[in-house]
């Protein structure tokens, strides 16, 4: 990370949140990603980023990511061509693990009420020791800020 400045005291603020996911909100150029990262990098285990895309609108697409995302992160196996929130949520992930993170970039960019819907439900069922994160322009849906347990 070359030419970017650490933000000690806003990474400071995002770890001592008790919420367990989290979601960076602000303009396009303020640094929510590079804000993210660096949180992520502080401690918060392994990372896959994703960069949520116009295909992301189609939930189908969006769920197979995270799954994917999730296997990756976990070393859960699964291979199903179609995922929805609900076959996530009952994915055999292992009861216990390190500690890891999934990060979803831009996630404005998902406009899709299912895919948005799902995402909270999502994050809701993830387990304990997955962390959840998003950054975006706007919030994805109130849900998102009903999760309250550490990370």
């Amino acid at each position: 990370m070359h030419n970017i400045i650490f933000r000690h005291s806003l990474i400071k603020k995002i770890r001592d949140l008790p919420e367990r996911h989290v979601f960076i909100s602000a303009p396009g150029g303020y640094g929510k990603t590079i804000a993210a990262t660096q949180w992520i990098a502080s401690g918060r285990g392994a990372v896959v980023k994703m960069t949520a895309g116009d295909a992301d609108n189609d939930p189908n697409v969006f769920f197979r990511r995270i799954a994917q995302a999730l296997c990756r992160l976990t070393g859960t196996k699964t291979s199903p061509a179609m995922f929805t929130a609900a076959d996530i949520v009952r994915m055999p992930f292992p009861a216990r693990h390190a500690r890891c993170h999934l990060l979803i970039d831009d996630v404005h960019r998902i406009e899709n009420s299912e895919a948005l819907d799902g995402l909270s439900l999502i994050a809701a069922r993830l387990p304990g020791y997955v962390c959840a994160s998003a950054a975006g322009l706007r919030l994805p849906t109130p849900s998102w800020r009903q999760e309250r347990s550490r990370c």
